[in-house]
């Protein structure tokens, strides 16, 4: 295809002056109903169910983040494509992120995203781990 030119006027910049970091209009999360998504598909972004693993006590404002985090799929677009919620694939790999001071351990099974680890960063005490021994991880990396 032919290459994208973004034209821009009205903005206190020298000619020539780079613009980093162009973001497309999302009609979902923006408040023009008219308006269209330009280049970027206008499909609903998924969403999936999230589970704590038994076991595993989680303060409610934590589990709440983790949920509404996780049932979005926060991977990086590599890796979702490498490994797709709802493919064996995906159900052989131990994901993790660091959110509100925490580090978090999840797996995918089937289409659900399931936390089985979360540890404060940098005092390395552990919040909640529903996986103690590391048999899970063990198990997923086999």
């Amino acid at each position: 295809g032919q290459p994208v030119r973004v034209h821009v006027s009205g903005v206190d910049l020298l000619d020539g002056t780079p613009v980093l970091d162009l973001k497309p209009y999302l009609a979902y999360a923006d408040s023009v109903p008219e308006a269209t998504t330009g280049w970027l598909r206008d499909e609903p972004i998924p969403r999936y169910e999230v589970r704590v693993q038994e076991g595993l006590a989680l303060p409610q404002e934590l589990e709440e983040l983790l949920r509404q985090t996780l049932s979005l799929d926060p991977r990086p677009v590599a890796q979702r494509k490498r490994w797709p919620v709802g493919t064996l694939d995906a159900e052989q790999e131990l994901f993790a992120f660091r959110v509100a001071g925490h580090d978090v351990r999840w797996v995918i099974r089937g289409t659900t995203l399931v936390v089985c680890g979360v540890e404060r960063y940098g005092d390395g005490a552990t919040t909640a781990n529903a996986d103690p021994d590391n048999s899970l991880v063990e198990a997923v990396q086999q």
